[in-house]
């Protein structure tokens, strides 16, 4: 059996964590998350830590980190935003503290599910085309 360091294994963690942030700002891009954010009548008035958009996307990755609490997922989502090229530039600041969990709480309070809810809408839909293999039988879509 071939052991693992402990810095490998984490560096290898990163990697994915990072590859799956990529995929995630790929399917919702910032302009698409800005968007839903000002359509739903969210965007934040004045500067703050954990602006409408970071707080989009930590909704999102809540889902890809299922066991981390708050403070671990904020952290993950920072780091591959930043390591994507879509971070702000405050993202990139290593020293800074993450937020306690009562501020992540109230940032989502303050965010709302109407953002979701909308770029769910703009993106949910069939993935197979007609020339897809398997997607349609007699001409009629399959589903589950």
């Amino acid at each position: 059996m071939a052991w693992v360091t402990r810095e490998a294994k984490a560096a290898k963690d990163r990697v994915s964590d990072r590859v799956a942030i990529g995929v995630l700002t790929r399917m919702f891009p910032p302009v698409l998350v800005d968007a839903a954010v000002a359509e739903a009548g969210v965007s934040q008035k004045r500067r703050r830590d954990l602006p409408s958009r970071l707080m989009v996307y930590f909704t999102l990755a809540m889902w890809l980190w299922r066991e981390h609490g708050y403070e671990e997922v904020l952290r993950q989502l920072t780091d591959g935003m930043v390591w994507a090229g879509v971070g702000d530039d405050d993202l990139d600041d290593a020293d800074s503290d993450v937020p306690w969990s009562g501020s992540i709480t109230k940032a989502r309070q303050r965010l709302g599910p109407a953002p979701v809810k909308l770029m769910f809408r703009e993106v949910a839909g069939p993935v197979g085309t007609v020339e897809t293999v398997g997607v349609f039988w007699r001409g009629r879509r399959l589903t589950a």
